[in-house]
């Protein structure tokens, strides 16, 4: 199952790509990254194109961002788009679905719901499409919609500088499906074997936020604190809005947004606008680039479909492909439910996996075939998927050797919502690791090295808790977390692999 596969769909969500009010926090760790130097650690509206028309020259607040935009992209605009300014009302209508097409949705809307439950990831009275609903209302204040070649803003009158901000985070799409057809890519990753439109989505929201913030770091003193002002407000405003909400719709949401930054940062730092550019039109990445921002152009080998025993009858959801099973996905239903070092870990010790998605009398079920990075990390998965099918009523591990292959079906009433600080807590210490990465990477620290060497960090207590409770010691490591650096160094230089199952640290 692909996180992808449970989101719903809205007339801005279906193709547009919209910018997020909130951003997962980002934490530098800078005097980490000096530690691992010093260790010597080398919607939408559906239009035509043959009706579409588009101005001869931009809007007057817009033109001014969008040549900034065009020379930090290093891509041309083809020609002016369109920019909507919409009330607060109209806006979030064009963000949420309207009642007629919920109905419309309706069975899909229950098929998530229950796959949801059957991955021990909501409990038993959500009400899924309100809240996609609210959350997208919640979060989004303007989107770019590939359908339309339209930009939609929320609110009139004269930019802040949020909104110039947000904006430029727009223009960044426009350019990214002038040059490259966006609703293409997003056909071609739907389509993907071996690749996940989820993964897709990161690369281009992380590219987006990459300008977003380049476009931020050139304003005034002044701007850029009146920015951390009105975003600190949005931000809460939101948070006021989804706080009894499911914490794994937000995370779901908001992961290509969080983890495309550190994925975009470190081609960026490799080979800038062309190695984002290439990485934007080559295989489709698979979530795997979540736990290892340098995978991007490796998709993994897929595991064969498991098959469907007598009486188990083939669901079909709305993606072109929905049997891949995901690292995302996996690392979810774990952090969930078991604590979340073991989760962590058999993130990075997932490869590929596939899926069957099936009914059972009545009941909607899933079954996964699953292998590692080696056969000593297909042991572990199985041993951690063991764990995870005994907190869950109705799953169970049906083989296991060179694949690992298990199933779970949905419990109904029965189901037990997971701790929403468990979800947060899996996604917070996911996205602070990729960022760490993201910010060692330079010419004495190569990227895999670095993956390498966060990897085997983050497996230190100490490590873990300063991240979770966001503590200072990230920017001034203590003692402790200094040797532990040394150590992950030498361990990395000697094996690239450290820190994995079933290999030395």
């Amino acid at each position: 199952m692909s996180t992808n596969d449970v989101t719903m769909e809205s007339s801005a969500e279906d193709g547009g790509v919209a910018a997020k009010r909130r951003r997962w926090p980002v934490f530098l760790a800078l005097g980490v990254v000096v530690a691992l130097v010093a260790a010597g650690v080398v919607v939408g509206m559906v239009v035509s194109r043959s009706e579409q028309t588009f101005p001869s020259t931009w809007d007057p607040q817009v033109a001014p961002i969008a040549a900034r935009v065009e020379a930090l992209r290093g891509l041309r605009f083809k020609h002016p788009v369109k920019v909507n300014y919409l009330s607060v009302s109209a806006f979030e209508k064009q963000v949420t679905a309207s009642p007629a097409e919920l109905k419309k949705q309706a069975k899909q809307t229950q098929q998530a719901s229950a796959l949801l439950r059957a991955a021990g990831l909501i409990g038993p009275n959500v009400d899924l499409a309100d809240a996609f609903n609210t959350t997208s209302a919640a979060d989004t204040d303007a989107f770019y919609d590939p359908g339309s070649k339209q930009i939609f803003v929320r609110g009139a009158g004269p930019f802040t500088i949020q909104t110039r901000v947000t904006v430029a985070h727009e223009l960044t799409h426009v350019l990214q499906d002038q040059n490259f057809d966006l609703p293409k890519l997003e056909r071609r990753a739907e389509a993907s074997t071996s690749g996940s439109l989820d993964a897709f989505t990161a690369l281009v929201e992380g590219d987006a936020s990459r300008i977003e913030d380049k476009y931020l770091a050139e304003q005034s003193p002044a701007d850029r604190r009146e920015y951390d002002r009105l975003s600190s407000s949005s931000s809460n405003q939101a948070d006021q809005r989804t706080k009894n909400l499911p914490a794994v719709v937000g995370t779901i949401m908001g992961a290509p947004y969080a983890f495309g930054p550190p994925v975009i940062n470190i081609l960026d730092t490799a080979g800038g606008n062309a190695a984002i550019n290439a990485a934007l039109t080559g295989p489709t990445p698979s979530t795997r680039i979540y736990f290892d921002p340098t995978a991007v152009n490796t998709p993994p080998e897929i595991p064969p479909v498991p098959a469907l025993a007598a009486g188990e009858k083939k669901i079909t959801l709305s993606s072109s492909n929905d049997a891949g099973f995901d690292a995302f996905t996996l690392y979810l239903m774990l952090g969930a439910r078991l604590d979340r070092p073991s989760a962590l870990l058999a993130a990075d010790a997932y490869s590929a996996g596939s899926e069957a998605l099936y009914s059972r009398a009545g009941t909607t079920c899933l079954r996964a075939a699953i292998v590692g990075v080696n056969p000593a990390n297909t042991h572990y998965l199985g041993t951690v998927i063991e764990q995870w099918v005994h907190s869950m009523p109705d799953a169970a591990i049906d083989s296991s050797g060179n694949t690992v292959v298990f199933h779970t079906c949905d419990p109904g009433a029965h189901a037990q919502a997971p701790n929403d600080t468990s979800i947060n807590q899996a996604m917070t210490l996911a996205v602070v690791r990729d960022q760490i990465i993201a910010s060692a990477v330079g010419p004495q620290v190569p990227a895999k090295v670095a993956v390498c060497v966060t990897r085997v960090l983050v497996q230190q207590p100490d490590m873990r808790d300063a991240i979770l409770a966001n503590s200072d010691t990230l920017n001034n490591p203590t003692p402790q977390m200094l040797s532990e650096s040394v150590a992950a160094g030498a361990a990395c230089r000697n094996n690239l692999l450290a820190g994995l199952p079933g290999t030395s640290p």
